[in-house]
This record gives structure tokens, sequence and C-alpha cells, in this order.
């Protein structure tokens, strides 16, 4: 059977179907108490680093926008999402730089959608896990 190409998946959708892929964590992938770590750590943190973001961004704080967008790089980049990464990565050299144009700003949108995606799914298998 023929696999979709990515710009047929919907946002943030891997190309497994799933909005994660540990895979990138190696051995430690396979070790449930630290996975169900992960995901506890990425539900109540995430959330909030990235409203600091939004809220940085609105406000031209650029040094605490850069901060927050390559934390938050790193923590999706971790994960495989690959899309929001690069949306990151972005923001965090715009930043840097002292501005951010709208534009960009617009496509922390989708970050903020998949994350709110994964949260959920990470919240449930949480649920199931307890």
């Amino acid at each position: 059977m023929l696999q979709p190409s990515s710009t047929q998946l919907a946002p943030g959708v891997l190309p497994s179907g799933r909005l994660y892929d540990f895979s990138r964590l190696g051995k430690l992938a396979d070790d449930p108490e630290f996975v169900r770590r992960f995901q506890l750590l990425f539900v109540t943190h995430v959330p909030e680093q990235l409203t600091q973001l939004c809220s940085a961004i609105a406000a031209a704080d650029w040094t605490a926008a850069a901060g927050l967008a390559h934390g938050l790089k790193s923590t999706l980049g971790t994960m495989g999402q690959e899309q929001c990464t690069r949306v990151l990565h972005q923001l965090e050299d715009a930043a840097q730089l002292g501005t951010v144009a709208q534009p960009l700003a617009d496509q922390l949108a989708t970050v903020v959608q998949i994350v709110e995606r994964v949260i959920q799914v990470f919240t449930d298998e949480l649920h199931r896990a307890a």
C-alpha cells in the first residue's frame, strides 16, 4: 500500500500516522517509566512555555522569545515533530535578529494546535497507564 506524502498528512502527523516518535531517545524509548515521565513533564510544562513564547513575541521581548523557542524546539525535536521544530527554529533565529514577521508568528498557531493534540494523546495515555 502506498503511504501518503507528508503534504497530504494533517498538520503534525508524522509519516507513521502518529503525532510523536520517541525513537530519537534510543533505548530510553523502550523504558515505559521514562516515557511516562517525559509525557507528564510535557503536559505540565509545554503549555505554559508556549503561552510565554506568544506573550514574549507580542511584547517584542526577543531575548525571552529566542530562549523559549529554543527550549521548545529541543523538546519537540526529541519527539520527531519536525514541522514544529522548523517553525520554532525560524522563530528563534528571527527573535535573535530582533524581529518576528507576522507570517512567521502566525505559524506559531499551527505549533499550538499540534501541541494541543499531543497533550490530549499524552493525557489519554497517562490515564490509561494509571
